[in-house]
């Protein structure tokens, strides 16, 4: 469940962040592919209005890396635990 917070990212974004860290802790980047943009084409911007939370005391402070890090390594693990 993603509560959204004041910095959201775009898939493409995302998906470099997810790769980089990925490398760093898995030691391998895997492949992105991806059609190029059109030349008319472009993302619109993205605002999450997390106000109402933050009013019950709330603040987004979690460490992104680190949380895709933990869920890279439960991917690892399940893949090496699955049988074959």
């Amino acid at each position: 469940f993603n509560l959204g917070g004041e910095n959201p990212a775009t898939v493409w974004d995302m998906t470099l962040r997810i790769a980089a860290c990925c490398r760093d802790a898995l030691g391998f980047a895997p492949e992105i592919i991806r059609p190029d943009p059109q030349p008319e084409e472009s993302a619109a911007p993205l605002s999450f209005d997390i106000g109402k939370l933050r009013q019950t005391g709330f603040l987004p402070d979690g460490d992104v890396d680190a949380e895709i890090v933990q869920t890279l390594k439960l991917c690892e693990t399940a893949w090496q635990a699955r049988p074959t």
